[in-house]
C-alpha cells in the first residue's frame, strides 16, 4: 500500500493561484502519463499515484514516485494454463441466451471501438485495425443490436505468427486442425445468465463445422472465474507456465508441470 501524507494542505502551494495550480496539476499528470508510456522501464504507477497528484499537485506525486518505481522494479511471476478444447466433443448449451455472433469484420470496427471506450481499453482500438489488417479472425457478440463482446482466433497460416505464443512462451505448435484463440472478452453486464457460455459454444460450433479440430488457448490461474467457464465448455488444462518478468531483464518462461 502507498502511504498517503496526511497533511490536507500545503503552505507553499497555497501561495499560487489557484488557475495555475490547476495547470501545473494538470501539466504533471500529462507528462508522466507520457513519460511512463515511452520509457523502456516500465513505471508501473497506480492509477491512485495519478489520481492524487491531479488532485493535490505534483508535490504529492514526488513524495509517492520512489515508492511507485521500487514496486515496478520488483520481479514478477505469473502461471498461465494451457487450455485445449477438443471440438469434435462440443456440449450442447444448456441454457437459451440471445446472444448471437457475427465473423469480425472492417465494418465491426467503430462499434468495438466504442466497446473499448466503455472498459477504458481504447488502446485495444489500434491492435484491433492492426490484427485485421494481418488477416486474423474473430467474432463480434451480440445481444439484440448491441455489441457485448468478441473474440479473436488465429490458425497455422497467420503471418506474422501471433505474437503470444512466443511471447508468453507457451509452448503451443499450430497444425492445420488448430486454432488458437488469443483473445475474449464479454461486458461484465452480459457476463451472467449463461451468455458466456453461449458465446463459446456458438464459436466453437463454427470452428468445427470450418474444419478444425483442437482449440487452443490460456488463462492466467488467478482468473477463477474464467477458468471455471472454460471448465464447463469442457477445455482440459494440458500444462502451466510459469512467466518471470522484472524490468530490465529478458522475461523467462518455463514449465512447470505437465
Amino acid at each position: 500500500m502507498l502511504a498517503w501524507s496526511t497533511r490536507t494542505r500545503d503552505p507553499m502551494v497555497s501561495r499560487v493561484p489557484a488557475a495555475r495550480r490547476d495547470l501545473a496539476r494538470r501539466g504533471a499528470t500529462a507528462l508522466l502519463l507520457r513519460v511512463s508510456r515511452r520509457m523502456p522501464l516500465p513505471l508501473a504507477l497506480s492509477r491512485d499515484v495519478l489520481s492524487r497528484a491531479s488532485k493535490e499537485g505534483p508535490r504529492t506525486l514526488l513524495r509517492q514516485l520512489p515508492r511507485a518505481v521500487r514496486a515496478a522494479l520488483r520481479p514478477r511471476e505469473e502461471r498461465l494454463i494451457v487450455l485445449m478444447k477438443d471440438l469434435d466433443r462440443i456440449a450442447e448449451q444448456p441454457v437459451e441466451t440471445k446472444v448471437r455472433l457475427e465473423p469480425l469484420e472492417r465494418r465491426h470496427l467503430p462499434a468495438l471501438y466504442d466497446l473499448n471506450r466503455r472498459r477504458c481499453e481504447t488502446r485495444a482500438d489500434r491492435r484491433f485495425a492492426r490484427d485485421l489488417d494481418r488477416g486474423y479472425h474473430g467474432y463480434v457478440g451480440f445481444v439484440d443490436d448491441d455489441v457485448v463482446g468478441y473474440y479473436w482466433w488465429v490458425d497455422v497460416s497467420a503471418s506474422p505468427r501471433h505474437p503470444d505464443l512466443d511471447r508468453y512462451g507457451l509452448g503451443i505448435e499450430l497444425d492445420g486442425e488448430d486454432v488458437y484463440g488469443s483473445d475474449f472478452y464479454i461486458l461484465a453486464e452480459h457476463r451472467g445468465g449463461g451468455n458466456a457460455g453461449a458465446f463459446l459454444h456458438e464459436l466453437e460450433t463454427d470452428l468445427r463445422r470450418r474444419g478444425y479440430r483442437r482449440l487452443w488457448g490460456y488463462v492466467a490461474s488467478t482468473n477463477r472465474p474464467a477458468r471455471w467457464i472454460y471448465s464447463l465448455r469442457g477445455y482440459e488444462p494440458m500444462w502451466t507456465v510459469l512467466r518471470k518478468t522484472a524490468p530490465l531483464r529478458r522475461q523467462r518462461t518455463e514449465r512447470v508441470f505437465d
